[in-house]
């Protein structure tokens, strides 16, 4: 479940990803994997904001913010109920940095 956070960092920071959820407990990551049927297709790193620890969920590698919305346009309804967003792998490798 957890993505290898060298292998988030060596993405082209100039690249994006669709975000598809941010949770505090591991186990509700899981379950939210789970319940969506998105194991297959997510990467979940670790980060942390004023103290408290987030478990981030993304998927995708995409060259511009026009092809990550193409991308997120052609993920299952279910998928595109939660309302991913397109974040930047610049940000993403920010996030895994803070982690202490």
């Amino acid at each position: 479940m957890a993505a290898d956070k060298a292998t988030l960092k060596s993405v082209n920071s100039r690249h994006y990803a669709l975000q598809l959820a941010a949770m505090h407990s591991l186990e509700a990551t899981r379950s939210f994997l789970n319940e969506y049927g998105i194991e297959e297709i997510a990467q979940v790193y670790q980060t942390q904001r004023q103290g408290v620890r987030w478990y981030i969920v993304v998927t995708g590698d995409y060259s511009s913010v026009a092809a990550a919305r193409r991308a997120q346009a052609q993920l299952p309804a279910k998928v595109q109920s939660v309302q991913p967003w397109v974040k930047s792998f610049t940000q993403i490798h920010r996030e895994i940095d803070r982690v202490q």
